[in-house]
Parts: C-alpha cells; sequence; structure tokens
C-alpha cells in the first residue's frame, strides 16, 4: 500500500507498507505492548501498553480517549530535542529565534501556546471523526 500523507509540506509524501492490518489482530491480550515511529525524521517512537481490554456497551463510542496530558508538538519540529529548543526559545523573549518561532508557530504570543495544555473533549471530538 502505497498513500499520500496530508500536511504542510512542500512535497507530497508517500508511506508505504507491505501489509495493512486492524489493531485488533496485533492485540493479543493485556500486557500486550505495541510500539511504532510517527515522522521518521523526526523520530517520534511511541510505546502502547495495553493495561486493561473493556467490552464495549452498546452506549459507548469508540475509539475514546480515557487521559492524556500535554500539548501535540509541532510537525517537523525536530523531535524531542526540537521541541525542547523551541519551549525555551518561546520562553524567552530575548533568544534570536523568538520571533522567527511564533512566525512559525503562526501565533503573536507565546502564551497562545500551552506546552501543558491537554483537552480531552477535542481530543474525543478529532478521534470521533476519524471512527466514523
Amino acid at each position: 500500500m502505497v498513500s499520500e500523507t496530508p500536511g504542510p509540506h512542500p512535497y507530497p509524501r508517500k508511506r508505504s507498507s507491505q501489509f495493512r492490518c486492524r489493531l485488533g489482530d496485533l492485540v493479543t491480550g493485556e500486557g500486550t505492548k505495541i510500539e511504532y515511529t510517527y515522522d521518521f525524521g523526526d523520530s517520534w517512537d511511541h510505546e502502547i501498553l495495553i493495561e486493561r481490554a473493556l467490552t464495549a456497551g452498546d452506549a459507548d463510542r469508540y475509539p475514546t480517549c480515557l487521559a492524556g496530558e500535554g500539548a501535540c508538538p509541532p510537525e517537523d519540529c525536530g523531535g524531542t530535542g526540537g521541541y525542547e529548543r523551541l519551549r525555551e526559545i518561546l520562553a524567552d523573549p530575548r533568544d534570536p529565534e523568538h520571533e522567527h518561532m511564533l512566525d512559525w508557530l503562526g501565533i503573536d504570543d507565546p502564551a497562545e501556546f500551552d506546552p501543558a495544555g491537554f483537552d480531552l473533549a477535542a481530543i474525543d471530538e478529532r478521534l470521533r471523526r476519524i471512527g466514523r
């Protein structure tokens, strides 16, 4: 499978895989760990641990986010090191890159980007649209 990856990129990015599977095909029960890398250039490595398997009721809506913390880092910010540097730059108005990073993020005030922000309702709304 080869597909276009949408996003603010100057060229179409493609991803490919040799097979397609559903998450349920990978999960063998509680304690299963799934690892994946999002954005190979920035190396956002994720580990998902299945702590508990629940039976969905008729009124339940899936997918859903039960909990989380922190804002999603901006795309192409340079991985964990780049994200940490971005946070330092935004916290220091005297940093020579401060104005450039505000422009890059499309914001006027560094307070508009809250690294600690987490909006569970907004995340569930995005998941609801994906799960249709």
